[in-house]
């Protein structure tokens, strides 16, 4: 991929051992602690969308 192309953001969603959901997040190239727990992979999914809109909506300024 093009340098130009990179995504803004990357989304890890996982599953720990005592069955609680979280998500790591790349943004601009710098990773984010590990956020949750979250208690589906769906709200983990959500909670990422919505760090990724904040973090868009800062940046737009």
């Amino acid at each position: 991929m093009d340098q130009d192309k990179k995504p803004l953001a990357t989304v890890n969603v996982l599953k720990k051992p005592d069955g609680s959901w979280w998500f790591a997040m790349t943004w601009r190239g710098v990773t984010q602690p590990l956020q949750g727990p979250f208690r589906s992979q769906v709200e983990a999914a959500a909670g990422a969308q919505i760090a990724i809109k904040a973090l868009e909506g800062r940046n737009a300024r």
